[in-house]
């Protein structure tokens, strides 16, 4: 794996690697969801929060775009 990095503040775009089984709260639908991203010279996992978790689960493995807690999929080109 590589280092850990939390701090994006904007878009994510990466493999998505794992997606949280329950949510982040109960009251809340909102899950935690894992992306590596190759940053220039290292690997890096981001961790982000998703409302949208239902769609991640069919998105393992796949290139991801998350933005504004919501996951898409990645056009691969």
């Amino acid at each position: 794996m590589g280092e850990c990095n939390d701090k994006y503040c904007n878009a994510v775009v990466g493999r998505l690697v794992d997606v949280a089984s329950r949510p982040y709260w109960q009251s809340s639908d909102h899950r935690m969801v894992v992306i590596e991203t190759d940053e220039p010279f290292v690997r890096t996992v981001v961790r982000r929060f998703v409302n949208n978790a239902e769609y991640a689960e069919l998105l393992v493995d796949r290139m991801v775009c998350v933005y504004d807690a919501r996951i898409m999929a990645w056009p691969e080109g």
